[in-house]
């Protein structure tokens, strides 16, 4: 569709009954102007900054599958399409409004917003939600009920359709017939009657069928009825699973009370452990200075050690002299003795 949109200069949007028109979103989303006609929710989107509103002359009910057209309206249309394809200065404004209000209106993350907004009102209405919870729980009293009675309805008025196409083609018929036979054209006429007789067989065959959907709904009602019973069965059950629930809760309120008070314990633990380790933090810092001045100590010593190994060697060799010239003047004094 995007191809579509881009070549295209305007969107019409001629619709006698209408909600709001995805159309009219892509087109506005695309930049191309929308004209269309005020029904259902189009005047949500579409207003004279994007397009053209043409209020529509014909009424939904009564005209909505004519032919014929209002020339008013023809006009209002003809007159709108060709404003936008000779102003080009008002389409180009137009072109570039339609997709900054899709930005800036129905967005996703916009549209996302409002929903939630919408759902957190719903939310903090107490008595908005309690009217849903009733609405809910009558609901699911119904079961299946509802659904297949909605699907009846719908068959039923379907049905109800064609049997008034049928009854109002058996008026035309009628009156045409009579028409006929004052015209004297009886052929037509035998031609209309066996038109009838068609109408009449289908009209037949939508009453069985009417019937069967009668039918089915007495087998729907029986249906209904034995939901119901098994729903009493399961409320009964509820009940019991409430009370239950209820002790349970109770006793996770002691639970609570509990996890609370350890808590609190918990937390002066915290507190003192906090404190603990700004000690062992400052005692860190004390032993890592300690640690520090052992260094400078331990390299003194090693000096120290050092100086005294270098002492202790040159004194051993000083001894060393002192005795071997202590030993020589022995021999010395023995030998002089030896003389003697």
């Amino acid at each position: 569709m995007k191809e579509c949109y881009r070549d295209a200069k305007l969107t019409l949007i001629c619709s006698i009954k209408e909600g709001l028109a995805l159309t009219a979103y892509e087109s506005c989303a695309m930049g191309v102007p929308v004209i269309s006609t005020d029904v259902g929710g189009q005047g949500d989107l579409i207003d004279s900054t994007v397009g053209r509103l043409i209020k529509t002359k014909q009424d939904e009910e009564t005209e909505f599958d004519s032919r014929s057209f209002d020339y008013h309206e023809i006009e209002e249309f003809a007159n709108a399409i060709l404003t936008f394809l000779e102003d080009k200065e008002l389409y180009a404004k137009c072109s570039q409004n339609c997709r900054k209000k899709i930005e800036e209106t129905f967005s996703t993350k916009i549209m996302s917003q409002n929903m939630e907004q919408e759902i957190l009102k719903m939310i903090s209405n107490d008595n908005l939600t309690k009217q849903h919870e009733e609405m809910a729980q009558t609901l699911k009293k119904q079961g299946k009920y509802a659904e297949e009675f909605y699907t009846s309805h719908v068959t039923f008025e379907e049905r109800d359709a064609e049997c008034g196409e049928v009854w109002r083609s058996n008026c035309w018929l009628q009156s045409e017939m009579a028409r006929r036979e004052k015209e004297g054209e009886l052929g037509e006429l035998f031609r209309r009657l066996e038109a009838c007789e068609i109408a009449v067989n289908r009209h037949e065959e939508v009453v069985n069928r009417h019937e069967e959907v009668a039918n089915r709904h007495e087998e729907v009602v029986n249906r209904h009825e034995e939901v119901v019973n098994r729903h009493e069965e399961v409320v009964n059950r509820h009940e019991e699973v409430v009370n239950r629930h209820e002790e349970v809760v109770n006793r996770h309120e002691e639970v609570v009370n509990r996890h609370e008070e350890v808590v609190n314990r918990h937390e002066e633990v915290v507190n003192r452990h906090e404190e603990v380790m700004n000690r062992h933090e400052e005692v860190l810092n004390r032993h890592e200075e300690v640690l520090g001045r052992h260094e400078e100590v331990v390299n003194r010593h090693e000096q120290v050690v050092n100086d005294d190994w270098a002492w202790l060697k040159e004194h051993e060799a000083r001894i060393g002299e002192i005795e071997k010239n202590k030993f020589k003047k022995i021999v010395k004094y023995i030998k002089q003795f030896k003389k003697e």
